[in-house]
């Protein structure tokens, strides 16, 4: 208790040396705040995990990866209503997704990513799968199931907007941790847009360094060592599929979105 009450004071300091412009004073609180509230957490943050996990990524998802998985059947009938938004945290997301959800056509959902629910199941019964027409038959199923659900909710959300639920073609998934999940989504959804944030490295980086986020799982953010190192793991997993799949991903830079939107 005493930590976290710690914890928060210095966060309190940061805040107002940073407002005073008293720079220095700011780094070193928000340094003390964050080294506190990260002794406070149960969860560590496991470096060799994720530098295995990349690993592994690649190992994986090579260019050849899709040939003969993505057949025309595929091709043809999967969907195009989700939009994925893919990135680092903080590099602008909400803001695009609010401006695709301006359009008459378009919904966001936010976080709450039905791809992303039940990726783990379906990766193991990929695994599974015996051969192409089995394949073939676990993606489409997927997928319509993933389509289904996004509509169903939708509807619910959009129940006090009439006119725009009629004219909904598209909904936008903002799972950002999505981006080590593009090889998945584009066997799933070839035909579906996929959208990544980019931002300024370090904008990017001291924005992540002085959020709090209390979900499970972001300790990382809470010292910088493990922030660049995580960073720099977004940036491979990207340029990996940069180059196994050369133009499936559009960059949207969050500068070039506010100064000419």
């Amino acid at each position: 208790t005493t930590r976290k009450v710690s914890s928060s004071a210095y966060r309190a300091m940061f805040i107002a040396a940073h407002n005073a412009e008293e720079y220095t004073l700011a780094w070193e609180s928000l340094e003390t705040s964050n080294r506190l509230e990260k002794q406070a957490r149960e969860v560590k943050f496991d470096r060799q995990l994720v530098i295995q996990q990349l690993r592994h990524l690649k190992s994986i998802f090579k260019a050849t990866f899709w040939d003969g998985l993505i057949t025309p059947a595929v091709k043809k009938k999967s969907s195009t209503f989700p939009i994925f938004i893919v990135g680092m945290m903080r590099s602008g997301s909400t803001l695009l997704e609010t401006m695709l959800d301006a359009h008459s056509e378009v919904w966001g959902m936010g976080e709450d990513s039905f791809f992303n629910g039940n990726i783990s199941l379906f990766r193991d019964r990929l695994v599974q799968a015996r051969d192409v027409d089995a394949v073939e038959k676990l993606v489409l199923n997927y997928g319509r199931v993933v389509a289904t659900k996004m509509k169903k909710l939708a509807t619910v959300k959009l129940e006090d907007n009439i006119l725009k639920a009629k004219k909904l073609k598209y909904v936008v998934d903002k799972m950002l941790f999505n981006y080590r999940n593009i090889g998945l989504i584009h066997l799933v959804y070839p035909n579906a847009i996929i959208l990544h944030t980019v931002r300024d490295p370090m904008d990017t980086l001291f924005s992540c360094y002085k959020n709090k986020f209390d979900d499970k799982g972001l300790e990382w953010a809470l010292d910088m060592k493990d922030l660049v190192l995580q960073y720099s793991i977004y940036q491979q997993t990207m340029n990996h599929f940069r180059n196994v799949l050369p133009g499936r991903v559009v960059d949207i830079h969050y500068e070039s979105l506010v100064q000419n939107p």
